[in-house]
């Protein structure tokens, strides 16, 4: 369902949660990708220094056969959220969430 990749690795999509902005990412991704990889970073704020997650290859299908994600008309919507210190991927916060990583430990 998701690999992490190596961090020299390029991937073909960057995203950056923030925690002011209810602490998580909301993003798209067309259905024609059925393999998306992407590089995800953390900030509390708009000004405030990134810090990188991971790198990720994900099988958009596979992720919304388990119900980690869902369909809006030809896309994928895929949410990351914070939940205390770790990154999870789900549908909304009373959903079922898909544990990605603890939050790195530059992050304070």
């Amino acid at each position: 369902m998701i690999t992490k990749i190596s961090g020299e690795s390029k991937t073909h999509r960057c995203w950056n949660g923030r925690d002011d902005i209810s602490q998580h990412y909301l993003g798209g991704v067309p259905h024609t990708e059925h393999k998306v990889s992407l590089t995800l970073t953390w900030k509390k704020e708009k000004q405030s220094k990134s810090h990188l997650v991971g790198k990720y290859e994900l099988d958009m299908p596979k992720l919304l056969a388990a119900g980690f994600i869902r369909e809006v008309d030809d896309k994928y919507l895929l949410r990351f959220q914070r939940s205390g210190g770790i990154i999870e991927i789900a549908i909304n916060r009373s959903s079922p969430a898909f544990v990605l990583e603890k939050l790195p430990s530059s992050y304070k």
